[in-house]
């Protein structure tokens, strides 16, 4: 069964080091993730879950910047999962 990695995992992998995260095109990633079964899901719902879990690990370490693009009007339903993943 396949999971995501969860926030402790990220806090480890990320330590004390300034890290500065920059995803960019996660909208078109998601929408073919959709398409890609994991387990029980998709590896869309698996990449939202570890999405989640990055950014209460980055709010947690005072080092570590996490910043987003994303493309303004285009992928309505993967951006929402994107803003889901950040809200939560």
């Amino acid at each position: 069964m396949a999971s995501g990695v969860g926030e402790l995992e990220l806090m480890k992998m990320i330590g004390d080091v300034p890290t500065l995260i920059m995803l960019d095109e996660l909208p078109p990633y998601l929408s073919m993730a959709a398409t890609q079964t994991v387990g029980q899901g998709s590896l869309a719902s698996l990449t939202t879950y570890t999405l989640g879990c990055l950014m209460s690990a980055a709010l947690k370490l005072p080092r570590c910047t996490v910043v987003i693009a994303n493309l303004s009007g285009s992928y309505d339903k993967e951006t929402s999962a994107i803003r889901k993943a950040i809200s939560d």
